[in-house]
């Protein structure tokens, strides 16, 4: 569905540009290679057409949008985030004056949830949810309408994975009231993620040279800078955990270039601290980690919450 709006919008786009509203600018974030598109203003009608003009016109690739918007139309605002999850940009909140600090409130929220990565780091970065209401100003109106906008909202949200709590708090929320998410209200309803996405986890068998099927437990979780993967596994009554980082060739020649030491990490406590390359390995763009463990390593995992390398 996403794909036909954007096409659409893109055709749409050769003969129609709007005016007023959201004004769109744009900057270059040199350390991460990509653009910062500055979105400022309304949601209104053409917005969405406005913006995929300014994409067309600047030539975008890889980017982030910071937003600072009090809301205006919701259709304008869902499609404006379909199209940012379509290219594949971020979403953050802030001004081209200052990146700590803004607001996107009402149908705001909407299209900074289309973000890939959504980042809330400050908390001058405000986030606000509240009812959606008609043209009228009035949030009641016909009930086959209201359904309609409703299952649109909720469908919405949950393709881009924001819990569907987040709908029940804006549900609840009068419209002329607004409510502000904290950082960490923003982060557990997945509003927010700061560039990670949800681990996943699952158990898979690999055939050895000699024919025997060995299993292997695979934590994973994809990030902004790449996706990271844990692999625990055992033969021979040894445990080994090997660690993967999969980011691009130059980005991993970087990382691995004049290493003074490298480890995982439990719970925020460094882990199978190695010094300089030892233990590390670059190879086709991915970082590996290589560990055999101990049982008192073992003990140490199974006792921690959070790893990460």
């Amino acid at each position: 569905m996403r794909n036909k709006i954007f096409i659409f919008i893109v055709l749409l786009s050769n003969f129609l540009v709007a005016d007023g509203g959201m004004a769109f600018s744009l900057k270059t974030d040199y350390m991460n290679h990509r653009a910062e598109i500055y979105a400022e203003g309304d949601f209104e009608s053409g917005t969405a057409l406005k913006f995929v003009n300014f994409i067309k016109e600047k030539k975008i690739g890889k980017a982030i949008v910071y937003f600072n918007s009090y809301g205006g139309s919701l259709d304008e605002g869902i499609i404006v985030g379909e199209i940012i999850r379509e290219m594949g940009y971020s979403t953050s909140i802030g001004t081209i004056n200052s990146r700590m600090s803004g607001v996107c409130a009402s149908a705001c929220a909407y299209a900074f949830a289309g973000g890939t990565s959504r980042y809330i780091y400050y908390d001058k970065q405000r986030l606000g949810l509240h009812q959606f209401y008609n043209d009228t100003n009035r949030n009641v109106g016909d009930i086959g309408s209201t359904q309609q906008t409703t299952a649109r909202i909720v469908k919405y949200l949950s393709d881009m994975g924001i819990h569907e709590q987040a709908f029940v708090v804006a549900s609840t929320t009068s419209k002329n009231k607004m409510t502000w998410l904290t950082k960490a209200e923003a982060l557990k309803l997945n509003f927010a993620n700061n560039g990670k996405n949800t681990t996943t986890s699952e158990v898979k068998l690999i055939v050895g040279i000699d024919g025997a099927q060995k299993p292997y437990f695979k934590i994973e979780q994809e990030r902004a800078e790449g996706i990271g993967k844990l692999l625990l596994s055992c033969q021979k009554n040894i445990m080994s955990l090997e660690g993967v980082i999969l980011t691009n060739i130059e980005s991993s020649k970087i990382h691995t270039q004049n290493v003074k030491r490298n480890y995982f990490a439990l719970d925020d406590g460094e882990f199978l601290v190695q010094q300089g390359p030892k233990g590390l390995s670059n190879q086709y763009g991915a970082i590996f980690f290589d560990r055999q463990l101990t049982s008192m390593d073992i003990d140490k995992i199974l006792n921690s919450n959070v790893m990460n390398m």
